[in-house]
């Protein structure tokens, strides 16, 4: 398990023994110091927390829910790619005269799983998770978008996509932020009103699974933020999704030297509309590789090889390009194995639907002909149809990360576990 806490931290209680357990909010496994359960948190779709008022016994309780997002950005102009890191933001309703955003509340208390049973109102959210990346434009384009220049293509990889509900309450009448009790806004009737018309939590899908393989009962072996777990026992994988575990393919690629690291790749088949980009044909146009183009290859279908791992933008730009113009399953071809009894993998904590958020943004990143490519990156549209996890190699040098069959490397501090 990680030690570093990057994000919000989160207090439960152990499911089985009751004891004390300390969260991040990326946490997907996790071992009681008390009891030793090992177990894996599965929601249906997004995590809820609140932050706890500062006095609990506050009367009249209104939570206010917020959008969460965390993770990286991608941003294609005339004629280059910006990459950063975006930790963010925003009110997921429509009460102009409650606060943007959570600002540092979230990062300074310790949360709590959100619950229906809890004994105070929530208001409803207008804005839906679809539209979160919606609002992570919006903020992009306030706070970074260069002036006068052309948004050809954005996106955004999420590490962290949560809801957190903030406490107010009323007294007399004005509305009162319940964490650091102070005055928010002045409440007419109108205001009132709406607010008195918060109800219950809906009732959500948050489940402890047993970290355990559901193939053969062995434990399940994975870092505290990872959303494919590995048995080692029986050579499977289990990709922690909607609420239950799906068996997974994988495969493992050999390597000649014995203390060689593992990094998984998720190897994605889509489907592109927009522009050509469907065949290894036209990738090589694309790129303009120094390549004489076969009949074969303006059918042979194009597979993008993404990072499973969280890395730093820029690295992980650069890597799955790299990767996807070297054809990994070209050059290792027949010499693929399944069995890891030893191997040192690295986590695997970015899913195969947020990767392939990021493949337009390749897509982008291997085009030579930039002014004729680019514009064509507005009405680019991704449908992932297949994918399959690979643990690819690379022998440690240095500060380095060699991968001997591609020839290439990689700083060992562009990976973050």
């Amino acid at each position: 398990m990680r030690n570093k806490r990057s994000g919000l931290r989160v207090e439960h209680p152990c499911p089985q023994c009751g004891g004390p357990i300390s969260l991040d909010e990326a946490d997907h496994f996790f071992e009681c110091g008390f009891c030793r359960v090992r177990l894996c948190i599965a929601a249906g779709d997004f995590m809820r927390y609140v932050i706890p008022p500062k006095r609990p016994e506050t009367q009249g309780l209104v939570y206010v829910p917020y959008w969460r997002f965390r993770g990286k950005s991608f941003t294609v102009l005339p004629y280059k790619i910006e990459q950063s890191m975006m930790d963010t933001s925003f009110r997921a309703t429509d009460f102009s005269y409650l606060p943007n955003s959570l600002g540092l509340r979230a990062q300074t208390q310790n949360l709590r799983f959100a619950s229906p049973d809890m004994d105070a109102a929530f208001l409803s959210s207008e804005t839906s998770f679809a539209d979160i990346h919606k609002s992570a434009v919006l903020s992009s384009r306030l706070h970074r978008d260069p002036p006068g220049l052309k948004v050809f293509h954005r996106a955004f990889v999420g590490e962290t996509i949560s809801k957190v509900y903030a406490p107010v309450y009323i007294k007399g009448s004005g509305l009162f932020d319940a964490l650091l009790e102070r005055p928010i806004a002045h409440l007419d009737f109108k205001r009132k009103e709406a607010l008195k018309g918060a109800g219950k939590l809906r009732k959500w899908k948050l489940r402890f699974l047993p970290a355990q393989c559901p193939r053969c009962g062995w434990d399940l072996e994975g870092h505290s933020d990872n959303v494919v777990f590995i048995c080692r026992i029986c050579d499977s994988a289990w990709l922690l999704s909607r609420g239950r575990f799906t068996n997974i393919p994988f495969k493992v690629v050999r390597a000649r030297s014995g203390d060689a690291f593992y990094a998984p790749f998720w190897r994605i088949r889509a489907r592109i509309t927009g522009m050509a980009a469907d065949t290894y044909a036209d990738i090589v146009r694309l790129a303009n590789l120094p390549r004489v183009i076969r009949a074969a290859w303006e059918k042979e279908e194009m597979f993008f090889w993404m990072p499973g791992m969280k890395m730093n933008p820029r690295s992980f730009l650069r890597l799955s390009k790299i990767v996807t113009l070297g054809r990994p399953d070209m050059q290792f071809k027949g010499r693929a194995r399944p069995e890891f009894k030893r191997a040192r993998l690295g986590p695997i904590n970015v899913s195969p639907l947020e990767a392939a958020e990021a493949i337009v943004t390749v897509l982008a990143s291997m085009a030579v002909r930039k002014k004729h490519t680019f514009p064509m990156l507005e009405n680019a549209r991704v449908e992932p149809e297949g994918m399959q996890l690979y643990f690819l190699p690379f022998v440690p040098q240095g500060t380095e990360l060699i991968q001997p069959s591609m020839n290439f490397s990689i700083n060992r501090r562009s990976f973050r576990s």
